[in-house]
C-alpha cells in the first residue's frame, strides 16, 4: 500500500499496534452512528483488532483503507477508504475521525490527497460518497473538491 502525505497529514496502512485507537474511535456513538446499514460500536480490543485486519484486507491496486495520521507528530486522527462496491463498476470514498479531530479540515485535505489518483481514475469511473444528510461536516468535505 503506497503511504500518501499532504502538507499536514500521512495516510499509511493501519498497524496492530493502532488498535487501542481504533477502539477508542470506534466505541464512540457519535462516529459510528453513519457507519454502514447497521451501526454498531465496537466494544474490545479483540474487535478493534478484527477491524484492522479487515480494512487491510481490502486493499489492492486501486483501493485501501488508510489509518489518518497527522503527519509531524504521528498520531491518529481517523480513517478514509476507497473501496469497490460490490457487483458494481463504482469505488465508495468514505472516512471517519475521532470527534478530537473533528472541524480541523482533515478529511477534506485526506479526501483531496487520496482522490483521484491515476490508478483510480483508470480503473474506476465511478465514484460516490454516502455521506447523509443529516452529517453537515461529512458533506461539506464531499462537496469541496
Amino acid at each position: 500500500m503506497e503511504v500518501l502525505t499532504s502538507d499536514r497529514l500521512r495516510l499509511r496502512e493501519w498497524r496492530a499496534e493502532d488498535a487501542d485507537f481504533v477502539l477508542d474511535m470506534c466505541s464512540r456513538w457519535e462516529v459510528q452512528r453513519f457507519i454502514g446499514a447497521q451501526p454498531a460500536v465496537l466494544r474490545d480490543r479483540a474487535g478493534a483488532l478484527a477491524t484492522i485486519a479487515r480494512w487491510r484486507s481490502r486493499a489492492d491496486d486501486v483501493h485501501a483503507v488508510w489509518a489518518v495520521e497527522e503527519r509531524d507528530r504521528a498520531e491518529l486522527l481517523g480513517t478514509l477508504l476507497l473501496v469497490a462496491l460490490p457487483d458494481s463498476d463504482e469505488t465508495e470514498i468514505g472516512w471517519y475521525f475521532h470527534p478530537d479531530a473533528w472541524g480541523h479540515g482533515y478529511a477534506r485535505e485526506a479526501r483531496r490527497r487520496c482522490w483521484p489518483t491515476p490508478s483510480v481514475r483508470a480503473s474506476r469511473p465511478s465514484t460516490r460518497s454516502p455521506t447523509p444528510t443529516t452529517s453537515p461536516p461529512s458533506g461539506s468535505a464531499v462537496g469541496s473538491a
